[in-house]
């Protein structure tokens, strides 16, 4: 079976949590002994490096990109005002892209194609037109929902711009994802999601398969840490609420220091002893980096799908803290895999429980590393993925 699989930025190296969730599809479907070409779009922000791609991985997608500019500009905004379509969208067209997936169509017969995210479909009905085989799209989020969140908490003249564009992003995803042969969603919310919008097009949920670590948790570490790009909205929004609490969790314990680190972390915030506050930046060994501090600490309020850095710190028994807005797609309610704290007085609360008693940390990380074994092996999930593809 051979696939062509289309991502809107290169996936190596994996600076966030799109960048690992594309890795892990990709890795479930070569996993499968799937047949896999895969075409990127780079950007200003997502640069492509050879050096970055595990040789192994390049010589078997046979990866090729074309750099496109997406960058947002006052003029290319106002004209979409007058246009139909979704300025988010259609900044990631691009004319080499399209001429290089129709070169890749007739060079070689693909058994579907399947789109990374939405922000790849723009060549939708151009490959439409070229190809006979299914389409299909992995979805990362609900993406109107997310534009419609940012419009929420914003004011005046860009809450109007963004609910504009809110409003015209969600018209576009229900477009598409109704004329899609398939949706592969990140999370059974998501599917549920997409189903209320009406949408009718086959939905499977498609787990993250998440990487096994030979990493064993040592649970005297009781450092809180938040772990993400801050790049990302509901990232900054969660680093936010953490310094705000933080003087409320030192007043218990005083020597706590909260550490952060990330994508531009020391861009968005500066360490402050004082205050507890240390920044690290981006840091490359993220199990380590979990395993070597002890919690993670994550107050998400806004966004939509699976957070890839709460599993990946699950899967080495790291206990997490979040919101159920932040737990969207894991059933914690009968695991008992994490703690979920939606207020500040709880998020607080429950901070300084984990950080004094080693064995509630031991007890909600076991449960934790158990739920990702019977959830996310990419064994079981790379047969499923075969078994939609192959039309089973």
């Amino acid at each position: 079976m051979k696939v062509l699989y289309i991502t809107s930025k290169p996936i190596f190296p994996t600076i966030d949590g799109g960048c690992v969730a594309m890795e892990r599809f990709l890795a479930t479907l070569l996993r499968a002994d799937i047949v896999v070409k895969h075409l990127l779009l780079e950007t200003d922000k997502h640069q492509f490096k050879l050096s970055a791609y595990p040789d192994e991985i390049y010589q078997k997608t046979r990866a090729e990109h074309v750099k496109i500019n997406t960058q947002v500009t006052p003029f290319g905004a106002l004209r979409h005002l007058f246009k139909s379509g979704s300025y988010n969208i259609d900044r990631f067209y691009d004319s080499k892209m399209s001429a290089l997936i129709q070169k890749c169509l007739s060079d070689e017969k693909y058994d579907s194609v399947i789109f990374d995210s939405l922000f790849t479909t723009p060549y939708l009905e151009e490959i439409r037109s070229a190809f006979n085989g299914k389409l299909y799209i992995r979805t990362h989020n609900v993406e109107c929902d997310l534009w419609k969140g940012y419009a929420k908490e914003a004011s005046g003249l860009k809450k109007w711009y963004l609910n504009r564009l809110a409003k015209d992003l969600e018209k576009y995803e229900m477009d598409t994802l109704s004329s899609i042969d398939g949706i592969f969603s990140i999370s059974a919310i998501d599917s549920d999601r997409f189903a209320d919008l009406g949408i009718k097009t086959p939905i499977h949920n498609i787990s993250v398969a998440v990487e096994n670590s030979k990493l064993e948790h040592d649970y005297s570490n009781n450092k809180p840490y938040h772990l993400g790009s801050m790049d990302w909205i509901p990232n900054q929004e969660a680093v936010e609420r953490l310094i705000e609490l933080t003087p409320q969790i030192r007043s218990s314990i005083p020597e706590m220091e909260l550490h952060i680190a990330g994508l531009n972390a020391e861009n968005y915030v500066k360490s402050n002893k004082e205050q507890g506050i240390v920044v690290h930046g981006f840091v490359k060994k993220i199990y380590s980096f979990g395993s070597e501090h002890g919690i993670l600490v994550t107050p998400i309020q806004s966004g939509s799908g699976i957070r890839i850095k709460i599993l990946e710190a699950m899967a080495i028994g790291i206990p997490v803290i979040t919101t159920s807005i932040g737990a969207q797609g894991i059933d914690y309610h009968s695991s008992q895999c994490m703690m979920i704290a939606d207020t500040d007085k709880e998020f607080v609360e429950g901070a300084i429980r984990l950080i004094t008693d080693q064995g509630l940390r031991e007890k909600i990380g076991s449960n934790a590393i158990d739920y990702i074994r019977k959830n996310h092996t990419i064994n079981d999930i790379s047969i499923k993925l075969l078994e939609i593809l192959g039309g089973k």
